[in-house]
């Protein structure tokens, strides 16, 4: 399984990572949205982990760009935001899931399950 970390702090992109380290075979990361949409469409990771707030291009749009090139593309909203209206626009744009960072320590069980599908 090859994941794409996508944040522009990169101390989470470095805690995520040591997280997934056991059972991934490739992480790559990218600090913004932009280089996230150029490196998917490139590479086309089987999962991507994406902030919602960062530089040259937020979250939601890359995942709503990442859509548009792989309607099947699995993408994580993984973001110290929480409301009603977050949860439904990462729905609306076809994240599969959406993790408050405080939640982090889900997540690999989270990926072991859907890397099975």
């Amino acid at each position: 399984m090859n994941i794409l970390i996508v944040d522009d702090n990169v101390n989470v992109r470095h805690m995520i990572k040591e997280m997934l380290a056991d059972f991934v075979n490739e992480i790559y990361e990218c600090s913004d949205g932009l280089s996230a949409v150029e490196f998917y469409q490139k590479y086309q990771p089987d999962v991507v982990l994406m902030d919602i707030k960062m530089k040259k291009l937020n979250g939601l749009l890359a995942t709503e760009r990442i859509m548009r090139i792989d309607a099947k593309a699995k993408v994580i909203i993984v973001s110290n935001y929480d409301d009603d209206f977050m949860r439904t626009e990462t729905k609306r744009i076809g994240a599969i899931q959406y993790f408050k960072k405080e939640d982090i320590h889900k997540l690999p069980e989270y990926i072991k399950v859907i890397s099975k599908n």
